[in-house]
């Protein structure tokens, strides 16, 4: 009887100790899974500009944004910097069909944001501009860097109604791009400028 209960005990710790390592493994492989995720979930962005020569390598990022585009004169157009650079880089998905690039529309003393997105007409035709143009270039989305709704400190036009316009145009750009495409922005964090919350939806 002794024996039969020492060998039953053996038994039992042995059934512990395999049910262990399998729990074990399952959380190693877990984490592991896990990490993974982490992983392939960061994002890595180069601002990539018009006026050089020198191409990132997209092993080491994943988020390329093309500086700079622009809001036209007529309002209702978008303008790019050295078209023939971005179609470049644009190159580089055949090689890395991961990479994601976006045109960065705006910087510093980049004006014309106020009248159009002041207006119903301009907004929404600029918008649609914005997604014609995403698509016939193959790329990504767009990032918004308007510095800054509200502030003429870079020497372009400004209105007290510029943070609710701001709204509205990441609402018709959103509308225009669809779902599937990105629509980014440059800001500070202070959401001294922007409404953030207002901006979620899109």
């Amino acid at each position: 009887m002794k024996k039969f209960l020492m060998i039953m005990a053996a038994l039992t710790v042995t059934m512990s100790l395999t049910a262990c390592g399998k729990e074990q493994k399952v959380k190693e492989q877990e984490e592991l899974e896990q990490n993974e995720t982490t992983q392939d979930s960061k994002v890595i962005v180069a601002y990539v500009t018009s006026w050089t020569t020198v191409m990132p390598n997209p092993d080491r990022i994943t988020h390329i944004n093309y500086a700079f585009g622009g809001v036209a004169k007529d309002f209702s157009t978008l303008e790019i910097d050295n078209v023939a650079r971005l179609k470049s880089l644009v190159e580089l998905k055949s090689k890395s069909p991961k990479l994601k690039i976006c045109l960065s529309v705006g910087g510093w003393g980049r004006g014309n944001f106020s009248e159009m997105a002041a207006s119903d007409k301009y907004r929404k035709a600029f918008a649609e501009d914005c997604a014609r143009t995403v698509k016939s270039l193959n790329i990504d989305g767009i990032d918004i860097d308007w510095e800054f709704p509200t502030n003429s400190s870079a020497g372009i036009s400004a209105s007290p109604d510029d943070k609710a316009n701001f709204t509205l145009l990441m609402k018709d750009l959103r509308e225009a791009l669809g779902q599937s495409k990105l629509l980014t922005l440059a800001t500070v964090c202070s959401a001294q400028y922007i409404d953030f919350k207002g901006i979620l939806p899109y």
